[in-house]
């Protein structure tokens, strides 16, 4: 993990979940939580395969297609059982996705399970409700 400055947070907002790499800055930011994605990466054989994980934020906005999900800061491992390497592979995942439900499952076991065509297509009324201009900033 790292510590970022001088640049914009980097994240994917996705069915209204929202999805972030996993930075010193963002561990600083949920400290209550940080004890416990910590113990995550005590067994180094967990993220060896990981050049910068990726963390499902606390921060959703609600809408129909993410209807019962709450988050609590999880770290993201797979995407359709595919391991997630990092920000840009995730974002690269969820934008090809030819399938008609995605599951994302983190480290801990937590799935979410969304109908792709109606998760890429909330982002139009996620923009109008919650006044957001992207639903990405990934560089």
């Amino acid at each position: 993990m790292t510590r970022e400055f001088d640049k914009e947070p980097r994240y994917l907002i996705f069915g209204g979940l929202t999805f972030t790499p996993l930075t010193k800055n963002y561990m600083s930011a949920i400290s209550n939580k940080a004890n416990s994605i910590d113990m995550l990466f005590y067994n180094k054989n967990r993220i060896e395969e990981l050049s910068e994980p990726v963390i499902w934020m606390q921060t959703i906005f609600p809408h129909k297609v993410n209807r019962g999900y709450y988050s609590g800061a999880y770290v993201v491992n797979t995407v359709n059982n595919i391991k997630v390497k990092n920000v840009k592979h995730f974002v690269s995942l969820t934008d090809t996705l030819d399938t008609e439900f995605v599951v994302i499952e983190t480290l801990n076991k937590q799935k979410v399970i969304l109908n792709v065509k109606e998760a890429k297509n909330s982002f139009k009324d996620l923009k109008r409700i919650y006044y957001l201009n992207n639903d990405r900033r990934v560089d």
